[in-house]
């Protein structure tokens, strides 16, 4: 069994300079190794005790010697080349516009290409914001089963797990159920929801099994990404069909009685690739109570379970060398638990419905320039009883084209638009959204400059201008001054100034809610429409510094100073006959803040063993004291480290480590500090075309919390802690 590991590349940067080395992770070939997994039917699991001991038996009785390692690729000799065909199987992007040119090479001992940072591919110690990446390795060896446990590890994210079904996930913070002040994507497309801006993983028809790589930019992304790309963006990228070929079946259970099943078939030719993907995942109900700290109307228990249901279809044509279609439909249906809002829940499922489809057609020029144009969109049609019932089309064009002006001279130009159509036509006493047919359009352009000056001095320039119909335009831009060291760029300090803005959605402006009736069409709890919110705006000031230390060892280290203007939060109004007693507020601009912080990362890597520790300090400060920003805000101090080792050719362990600090609430309880800790455990051999994987996740039990979520301040449901799960994976 070998490790997975992305290609990292190898990167000319206009300099004439070339970046060399190797896939430590490839077989014999050169070719990276998918290893199988397959279905099967399994019994209730064993007990906890019982997985605990086949877990560690397993590492205990592994032999370690380092002869018996497996056996990795030499460099090329004189003559033989490293050369990418980007329109055939070893295309680095599902989409064929975010393919590597020519000039790159599947290589190591440098740094990894990234696309989010510029809309372009870059070395992520090139970039003009600081980038991290979790590989395909990281994602499977994780051994987690969803992308929000993923995040839990990146360096400056903040994620809390409000409940089995909902996480509040955000870049440095200001992080709820529905914020929007994290972009996120799935292969460069929004994914975003169209009333709240929010995003539900659990609706997406995204697999693990299929991801190539998750980029997390940390720092404003609106240059390139445009409105709320505010404190960072998270891009989601895909693997090409090409390398999914074949059939893969895999099969989850944990002690709770959750069940997962995946099966995956591709195919592919000389111009011509397809991937079908479909997953059944079943979440069981735990026997929990809520705890209440103010008036609430809720049943005693949460109906934490979930049942859902995706599937995708992916493929790419290659009509030339230069020129290629791709083209990809998904769909999810999801019936789970309805969870609590504003005070009250009413203990009936939550059913959501959603299709999302692509097509995108990209060409490459004789002049070495390259462009696409692509078209997707998205159905839903969300049904959340104790919140708002509405269906929305959300349909989106963009172009992109990239210019080699010069040797020395790249420039990015594009144009975006999207159009929204939301109904809430029929609204129940207990909705949020008013009745309402509407549509909306946004629309945005862009330009993107990256100056090589000389040998040493790199300057990066993005400036964008977006408008929405329901408020206004805006812009975003970013300015970065690279000044590099050594040899291949070993050694690069960065310098950055930005600015990036965020815009309320149809939630913010709209929402509007009358709860915990008194008698005489009176309430208790009373949402006020905000009705023009103005956007809010974030200024950043960066300093970061990326290196090689030596073969195999990076490290790299960001500062940044930010100050925010205009945020949104919870207003409290006056109570119109104060004997009452009765609650009233609404949303709106409130105020500024300010936030600092530092982020740093070493990672080592060998043939054999990843390790990566990192630490981010990231403080948090509002203007006036009794302001809002109806989110939480970051944790002041996160320390993480994760470790994957190759014990033999046949087990590869993996530990996953993070400690939070606390994390401040606005209008709620803050959240305690907790430490969390992931060992799995990977068994299995390329010829065996099967592996088995096991593991614990919250070794330490310390991650069943009670949390009050922004959205219900009184009401908060206990998660499981330490959970053990199995899986087994086939590929024929």
């Amino acid at each position: 069994m070998v490790m997975r590991s992305l290609p990292v590349v190898q990167y000319k940067n206009g300099r004439n300079n070339t970046l060399s080395t190797r896939n430590p992770f490839a077989n014999k070939k050169g070719q990276l190794q998918m290893t199988g997994k397959n279905t099967i039917k399994m019994a209730n699991l064993p007990a906890k005790m019982y997985i605990y001991t086949i877990f560690f038996a397993a590492c205990t009785f592994t032999r370690a010697s380092v002869t018996e390692y497996t056996q990795q690729p030499e460099p090329p000799t004189s003559g033989e080349s490293n050369d990418i065909d980007t329109n055939k199987s070893d295309s680095w992007d599902t989409d064929t516009a975010f393919d590597l040119d020519g000039s790159v090479d599947l290589l190591f001992e440098d740094f990894e290409i990234v696309i989010t940072a510029s809309r372009s591919e870059q070395a992520s110690n090139m970039t003009p914001v600081p980038v991290s990446i979790l590989s395909a390795d990281d994602i499977y060896y994780s051994g987690v089963s969803e992308i929000p446990q993923l995040l839990a590890f990146v360096p400056g994210v903040d994620a809390v797990q409000l409940d089995r079904n909902r996480w509040a996930l955000g870049v440095r913070g200001l992080h709820q159920t529905f914020s929007d002040r994290t972009l996120f994507l799935i292969n460069g497309r929004t994914v975003s929801n169209p009333v709240h801006g929010g995003v539900d993983f659990q609706r997406l028809p995204v697999f693990l099994n299929n991801i190539k790589q998750i980029e997390t930019v940390r720092g404003p992304g609106g240059a390139a990404w445009g409105a709320n790309a505010f404190n960072g963006v998270i891009n989601v990228i895909e693997k090409n069909p090409r390398e999914t070929t074949g059939v893969l079946l895999s099969q989850r259970f944990t002690e709770y009685g959750d069940s997962k099943t995946n099966l995956r078939i591709g195919a592919a030719n000389a111009k011509f690739a397809w991937r079908f993907s479909g997953e059944y995942n079943s979440v069981k109900k735990t026997d929990t109570s809520y705890l209440f700290t103010g008036t609430a109307a809720a049943p005693s228990k949460p109906k934490d379970f979930l049942r859902s249901q995706r599937y995708g279809f992916d493929m790419v044509y290659d009509f030339s060398e230069d020129t290629a279609l791709d083209f990809g439909i998904g769909g999810t249906h999801v019936e789970r638990g309805d969870s609590p809002f504003l005070g009250f829940q009413l203990g009936i499922d939550e059913r959501i419905d959603l299709i999302r489809t692509h097509a995108k057609l990209s060409h490459r020029f004789q002049s070495g320039s390259k462009g696409y144009i692509q078209w997707y969109g998205t159905y839903q049609d969300v049904n959340r009883q104790s919140m708002f019932r509405y269906s929305a089309y959300d349909n989106n064009v963009d172009a992109q084209y990239n210019i080699e002006a010069s040797n020395n001279h790249d420039v990015t130009l594009g144009v975006t638009a999207r159009f929204i159509n939301l109904n809430t036509s029929k609204p129940r006493p207990t909705d949020s959204l008013v009745a309402v047919k509407s549509s909306e359009q946004w629309a945005g352009v862009f330009i993107g400059d990256n100056w090589t000056i000389n040998d040493d001095w790199t300057l990066e320039s993005q400036l964008r201008t977006d408008w929405y119909s329901e408020t206004m335009l805006d812009w975003s831009g970013r300015v970065a001054l690279l000044r590099s060291y050594g040899e291949n760029n070993q050694h690069v300090f960065r310098l950055a100034i930005a600015k990036a803005f965020r815009t309320p959605q149809t939630a913010l402006r709209d929402l509007s809610s009358e709860r915990l009736p008194l008698g005489g069409g009176m309430f208790g709890l009373n949402l006020i429409p905000a009705g023009e919110i103005d956007n809010e705006e974030l200024y950043s000031f960066e300093l970061g510094y990326t290196g090689r230390i030596q073969d195999g060892v990076t490290f790299r280290a960001d500062s940044y100073l930010q100050y925010y203007r205009d945020l949104t939060g919870v207003i409290v109004l006056p109570e119109p006959a104060p004997a009452l007693g009765r609650s009233y507020f609404t949303i709106d601009n409130i105020g500024s803040a300010k936030a600092y912080g530092i982020e740093a990362e070493m990672k080592y890597q060998n043939d054999n063993a990843s390790i990566s520790i990192w630490y981010a300090y990231n403080n948090f400060s509002f203007d006036e004291e009794s302001q809002n920003a109806r989110a939480f805000r970051p944790a002041l101090h996160k320390v993480g480290a994760t470790a994957r080792m190759q014990l033999n050719e046949w087990l590869i362990v993996n530990a996953n480590y993070r400690f939070t600090d606390t994390t401040p609430g606005d209008t709620t309880a803050e959240v305690d500090a907790f430490h969390r800790l992931d060992l799995t455990a990977t068994i299995g051999k390329p010829v065996w075309n099967t592996e088995l994987q096991i593991g614990v996740y919250d070794v330490l039990d310390q991650t069943d919390l009670r949390i009050f979520d922004q959205t219900a301040t009184g009401i908060a449901q206990k998660t499981p802690g330490r959970t053990f799960f199995v899986q087994l994976q086939h590929t024929f």
